[in-house]
């Protein structure tokens, strides 16, 4: 049998006030937002359910605003609930920002 594979992409742009969360698996497609100040809340979360960081880009678009993102994956398993998990962690990184008032993390202009 072919492995099947679930993927997760975290996605930060300068330009929103919010990160979206974003969960591709065999059965489902998902997505929704959380804080932006939950970015390292939702990374660290991923990881702790065994989700693998395979790749991070980063880059200025032309009209000068910043986007980061975070693609995740791991092996599909039929007892997994990727998109209600995915979307379970969003909610509660986003809570757990908001009740700890903490800063958002800005991208650093090398430009300067």
């Amino acid at each position: 049998m072919t492995q099947g594979w679930e993927y997760a992409v975290v996605t930060e742009d300068s330009e929103l006030d919010r990160i979206v969360v974003k969960y591709i698996g065999p059965e489902k497609v998902a997505q929704d937002d959380s804080r932006k100040e939950s970015l390292d809340l939702m990374v660290g979360a991923l990881g702790g359910k065994n989700w693998e960081l395979v790749s991070v880009s980063a880059s200025w678009w032309a009209d000068s605003h910043f986007v980061r993102q975070f693609f995740f994956k791991r092996p599909h398993d039929r007892h997994n609930h990727g998109a209600e998990e995915i979307l379970e962690l969003a909610k509660s990184a986003s809570w757990s920002a908001a009740m700890s008032g903490r800063p958002t993390f800005a991208p650093v202009d090398s430009s300067s």
